[in-house]
């Protein structure tokens, strides 16, 4: 089973066929032809833009047990044929297929792409710069590299907003992670999109002059998925920043309404009560609850389901160096032409997939890194690519390796090491910008151990640490530093200046 990308134009065949219909998909009708001939089903045209599916036995489980049932792709349609289901994303009819088609495997491969030429005499050369080492002899030959490309149902949320695409990303070379020419992507798709049979000896089934060439080792497949992750998110971004500013627009009215609601609360009766000595406190937490439960529900959150891997070979002349830094770090560079096309030799960048590339460097976990991709540690000065560090720690802002990232327990942001300070209050690590002396002994502490006291406390806001914190226990126990109370000579219990008084006889 497999799909094919949106088209970009109306060459492609796939086309809406009603540009007016917003919940037309082009995809949608494809994926369920290429199903169809893939089960032994059929697919009965009704109408237009109606059609009737006739099921196999096998494969009615997954239509509730239907053996035939109408499928509508426009509300036209679907007016013409009340009962029909329509085929639009998000409805059961869409669920329904995609299941069927997981259940058939998540890899489909198409076989091989028939060269279109023969290896050439000539061999790429590295005139690209090394930063950071050297590299070693090149060595050429021929493999087969398998070139994939993800289908994948995104599920963005947004606010009270939810939305479905039925996305497809670009091939890509599963080899080295980087994308194919146009030209040899649309062959990929051509071939893929509408295998004749006559197409189909070409294209894999006849192993003959090239069967016995090795293949390439492919990247890992969770590597594949991000990689193709990638090309889905460029394609989506234009949609999820207007998501996301729609969002962020209606959190602000939500905010300005919280906020007023509150506002007259705390100058009504209860505002008057606090000025009299209730404790508005509650109120306050209460207001911020709120106004944190609305910013974490207007936040747009994309969730993604790979639906299948669509996976077929192409014939690839190779030319590889391995870099070594200075440190002895050895990283493997490729430079490639596939043999289909315009044959010309390529050098991409193996991390971002930059064509375009000004000096390389070798990551110090073994990865290649362009001028694109490449960042320098600010704590052992090290390159590193961008898959194996931070681009900013978030007290100074200098990019951090691995090695030396950490996470803030306090703040949960990332931090290098050299601004690491330990809380003695938890006796844990934690960045330097939460981890502060408290005001009265000095210790450190991190703001998960630390107690603000509150601005109208008599010597004002101050952060303190457990063993310097106390109650003033002839208000309403609100939280001072213990140089801030006394104890009562009549009842022993503690009390701030605020909440105190002076006996007249003996002035204690």
């Amino acid at each position: 089973m497999t799909t094919v990308q949106p088209p970009h134009n109306a060459t492609d065949g796939f086309v809406n066929p009603d540009p007016h219909e917003p919940l037309v998909d082009a995809r949608i009708r494809p994926l369920l032809e290429r199903y169809v001939s893939l089960v032994g089903a059929q697919l009965v045209t009704v109408a237009e833009a109606l059609v009737e599916l006739r099921l196999p036995n096998a494969e009615r489980r997954w239509f509730r047990n239907r053996s035939e049932l109408r499928i509508a792709f426009t509300l036209d349609a679907l007016e013409h044929e009340p009962e029909a289901e329509i085929a639009v994303l998000g409805s059961a009819f869409v669920d329904q297929l995609v299941a069927a088609i997981r259940s058939r495997g998540s890899r489909a491969f198409h076989g091989q792409l028939p060269p279109e030429q023969a290896p050439g005499a000539d061999v790429a050369e590295l005139r690209v710069p090394i930063t950071n080492g050297s590299a070693d002899a090149a060595r050429a030959d021929v493999a087969w590299h398998s070139v994939v490309r993800v289908l994948a149902r995104v599920v963005i949320r947004a606010g009270g907003n939810l939305e479905e695409h039925l996305l497809e990303s670009s091939f890509i070379d599963a080899a080295t992670g980087i994308a194919i020419p146009a030209e040899i992507a649309t062959k990929c798709t051509a071939a893929v999109s509408h295998p004749e049979p006559s197409e189909r000896t070409a294209f894999g089934f006849d192993h003959s002059d090239n069967s016995d060439l090795p293949r390439a080792t492919t990247r890992p497949i969770d590597n594949l998925i991000s990689v193709a992750l990638a090309s889905l998110r460029a394609s989506i971004e234009p949609k999820v920043a207007q998501l996301r500013e729609d969002a962020q627009q209606r959190l602000q009215e939500e905010l300005l309404r919280i906020d007023g609601y509150y506002e007259s609360l705390l100058s009504g009766p209860l505002g008057r009560a606090a000025a009299e000595g209730v404790d508005r406190r509650p109120i306050e937490a209460e207001h911020a609850r709120r106004r944190a439960e609305e910013e974490r529900r207007h936040q747009v959150r994309a969730i993604v389901h790979p639906v299948q891997l669509t996976e077929c070979e192409v014939l690839v002349q190779r030319v590889q160096w391995e870099l070594v830094s200075r440190r002895g770090v050895r990283a493997p560079l490729l430079a490639q032409r596939w043999l289909n096309g315009s044959g010309d030799w390529t050098l991409a960048c193996p991390q971002c997939g930059a064509s375009s590339i000004r000096w390389l460097s070798v990551c110090k976990s073994g990865h290649v890194a362009c001028d694109t991709c490449a960042l320098t540690c600010g704590v052992c000065e090290e390159d590193f690519c961008w898959d194996h560090g931070i681009s900013a720690c978030h007290v100074d802002g200098h990019p951090t390796c691995t090695e030396h990232t950490r996470t803030c327990v306090s703040c949960h942001e990332p931090y290098c090491t050299r601004h690491e300070a330990t809380c003695v209050e938890g006796d844990h690590l934690a960045c330097s910008e939460c981890v502060v002396a408290c005001v009265i002994c000095g210790r450190a502490i991190c703001e998960e151990h630390a107690t603000l006291t509150a601005m109208f406390a008599p010597r004002g806001q101050r952060r303190l640490c457990g063993n310097c914190i106390t109650q003033c226990e002839g208000g309403r126990s609100e939280h001072v530093g213990i140089d801030e109370v006394t104890r009562c000579v009549s009842c022993g219990k503690s009390v701030c200046e605020h909440h105190r008084s002076t006996c007249a006889v003996d002035q204690s």
